[in-house]
């Protein structure tokens, strides 16, 4: 019987010494293997590649032990087969019977240009705003498109005349809204000019105009609105001119026919000051004059003279009361002298008094009118406006004053005439004074 020597340690055969003798079995890194196990990893063949070693020694025949059992890494093989056999039957069976076939590799990728874009694109483009520049549309809406089309223009041969037509657009907006603004003061000057109903601002008008065509520079149908405003406004203006000294003039014949001379004249003085510088006032200034010395005259010889007194002692006595603050007896006395003054002042030394009594009558009923409504207040200004009236005709401005230098200086600072100074006949006459 053979002598054993140990096991297999892959299939758990026993090893007989001859065996291991034989080379038929081997220890390999601590690890016994049997003849069949090596034939079957390989070692057989690498032993046999290997130079045989020398011959063992001859040892005593030994009998065949029992055959060695079957082995483990065969019985899994048979099992594993087997299941890789029904999975391809599956395959085959979902697939139809055909191969599988691979899938199409995936297109290769495209190469794009960031900065280019197709030439028939910004070609279309290009088009569609040369069309709405060339139309004369609105510049904004010119710029709005440059805008909208520019991602499509950019990096193209377009890209310079597409900021060419922007900077075009922006200078006809700016030349747009200048135009407008210019026309909008126009229209502002047409609103003032119409609404100027009395006319009070007819000089301002003129000098606006002259302005406004100044500013205007070229824009040669702008200046024409103007001269178009300015002479229907003059066309009011004298036609408004003509129709007061028509009014006023019936009015001023009715009272002069009756005799009220200072009545006609008041008249006359209302005559708007507006209007001054017109021929009609010219003709209404003559016939105020003439008026003027019939209400001056003495009154005729069959009358009882109005005062048994002498003018210039009324007059002295009057300025007494004046310079008390008796504005009430001051005026009374004033008013029996007014009557007797001479035509012309005497040279002598009551010479003052001929200038300074209308002056001082008049302060009087600017004065008291402050206190007086309705009627009573009319007939006061009235009463103002003719006394201060004669003394500026008199030369009452022109002579030299105690106070104030000129009497000039001292009628523009008189307080007494404040309750009057906003009133129209009263803001001529003192542009009359300073002539």
């Amino acid at each position: 019987m053979a002598r054993q020597i140990g096991y297999c340690d892959l299939c758990g055969a026993r090893i007989a010494a001859d065996d291991m003798e034989n080379g038929r079995a081997a220890i390999i890194d601590a690890r016994s293997f049997c003849t069949a196990c090596m034939a079957e990893s390989g070692f057989a063949r690498k032993q046999a590649a290997a130079p045989a070693p020398p011959a063992p020694p001859a040892t005593t025949r030994r009998s065949a032990g029992p055959a060695p059992p079957p082995r483990r890494w065969a019985m899994l093989v048979v099992p594993g087969a087997g299941i890789a056999a029904l999975g391809l039957l599956l395959v085959f069976v979902l697939t139809g019977g055909e191969p599988a076939k691979p899938a199409p590799p995936p297109p290769p990728p495209v190469e794009v240009s960031k900065t280019t874009r197709p030439d028939t694109t910004g070609d279309e483009a290009m088009r569609t705003l040369e069309n709405l520049a060339s139309a004369g549309a609105d510049p904004s809406a010119i710029m709005a498109e440059c805008e909208r089309l520019r991602p499509v223009l950019h990096g193209t041969k377009h890209a310079a005349r597409l900021d060419a037509i922007v900077e075009q657009a922006a200078a006809a907006k700016r030349k747009l809204e200048a135009r407008r603004g210019l026309e909008a003061k126009v229209d502002t000057f047409r609103a003032e000019a119409e609404g100027d109903t009395t006319f009070i601002r007819a000089h301002a008008v003129a000098s606006e105009a002259a302005a406004l065509r100044e500013l205007l520079g070229d824009a040669a149908d702008l200046k024409a609105r103007v001269d178009e405003i300015v002479s229907a406004h003059r066309a009011r203006f004298d036609k408004e001119a003509a129709r007061l000294r028509d009014e006023v003039l019936g009015a001023a014949q009715a009272l002069a026919d009756a005799k009220k001379y200072d009545q006609a004249v008041a008249a006359v003085d209302a005559y708007p000051a507006a209007f001054r510088e017109t021929p009609h006032w010219k003709e209404l200034s003559a016939m105020r004059r003439a008026w003027e010395q019939l209400a001056g005259a003495p009154p005729p010889p069959t009358d009882p003279p109005a005062s048994t007194r002498p003018w210039h002692e009324l007059a002295d006595e009057a300025f007494g009361h004046y310079k008390s603050r008796n504005y009430g007896k001051a005026k009374e006395l004033y008013l029996e002298a007014m009557p007797l003054l001479p035509a012309r002042a005497p040279n002598d030394k009551h010479e003052s008094w001929w200038y300074y009594a209308p002056y001082n009558l008049s302060t009087i009923f600017a004065y008291e009118s402050d206190k007086l409504t309705g009627d009573d207040r009319t007939k006061a200004h009235e009463a103002c406006r003719k006394w201060l009236r004669q003394a500026i005709d008199a030369g009452y401005m022109k002579r030299k004053c105690r106070c104030h230098g000129a009497c000039l200086d001292h009628f523009r600072k008189d307080a007494m005439f404040n309750p009057v100074r906003r009133e129209a006949w009263f803001a001529e006459l003192e542009k009359s004074a300073g002539k």
